[in-house]
Parts: C-alpha cells; structure tokens; sequence
C-alpha cells in the first residue's frame, strides 16, 4: 500500500504506552509508534493542550486545512499562532528509537516524570501521568481556558469563510 492509499485510509493510530523524558530531553518510542511515524512526524502543542505528535502526513492535512482559509481570516490567525505556530519538526526517531522533543516545547508544556503515550487516530498525545489523571477525572473542564480559545478561533475560522470555498 503506497502512502496516498494509506492518507485515504488514515492509518489510525491507537494503543497507550508508557514513557518518560530522560535528562537529554528525549522521549523513547514503542516499536509500534516508531513504524507508524516512521515518514517523520512533527511535536506541537494540541487542541487539549497537552504535546501532540503528530506523523507528517496527518500533520500536513491538518496545516493545509487551516491554511485553506483566508490569511486575513482572524480565526485562522488565531489557530495559527496557538496551534501550529507550536509545531516543530519533521523529525525521525533515531536509532535507539528516541527523539529529542524540542526544548521551546519543553518549556511551554511541562514534561517532567512519568508519561502516557495514548494514540487516538491521526495523533498521539504525550500526557505527563498527572495530568493525564486531572484529565480522566474531569475531561470536561480540563485545561478549559486553552480549550476554549481553541474553540473559539475554529469557530471564528468557520463563521468568516468565504462560500464556495473549500473549508
């Protein structure tokens, strides 16, 4: 199967694995995870606010996406800035199935002690066990005020698309 067939097909990604940072600031990578990003994948922060990364395919539909709406569109600047103005990347793991999460990333979601790996389709979130435990308990209103400005500027991207166009 070539990769358009497998964009069409998406090649959802799920299954939860441990994991922690060690003091070089690289995340290991399950042997699974490692085969489903093996094209290279990009970290950024997500629409919850947790580290996503995101395989480079899935990564570059979701950039095209935004970027099908117009540049003076204020809710795509909004996305822009918050969401994949975050993105670094593309990045391969290496040999020991390791990569280095960038340290801006590092800095703006904090990745200290234990970590979950949970794949949930074209993505993989990277929670620190903490938050991740804040987040089952209320999933709701976790991390509400990101989540609403996410929203928000998804919303503004939509509500100021011009018709006929593709977004």
């Amino acid at each position: 199967m070539d990769r358009t067939e497998m964009e069409t097909d998406f090649q959802h990604h799920f299954g939860t694995d441990d994991s922690a940072v060690d003091g070089k600031g690289r995340l290991p990578l399950s042997k699974k995870k490692r085969e489903w990003l093996a094209d290279g994948f990009r970290f950024m922060k997500g629409d919850l606010g947790v580290l996503t990364i995101y395989p480079e395919w899935s990564f570059q539909k979701k950039k095209n996406w935004v970027m099908s709406f117009d540049e003076h569109n204020e809710g795509r600047q909004l996305y822009q800035s918050m969401v994949l103005g975050s993105a670094e990347g593309p990045f391969v793991a290496d040999g020991e199935g390791r990569v280095v999460i960038p340290s801006s990333l590092r800095r703006d979601v904090p990745l200290d002690g234990a970590l979950i790996l949970r794949g949930v389709g074209e993505y993989i979130e990277v929670w620190p066990l903490t938050e991740y435990e804040k987040w089952k308990t209320d999933r709701e209103n976790y991390n509400r005020a990101w989540r609403d400005s996410v929203r928000e500027s998804i919303r503004m991207m939509k509500a100021d698309s011009v018709p006929g166009m593709n977004n």
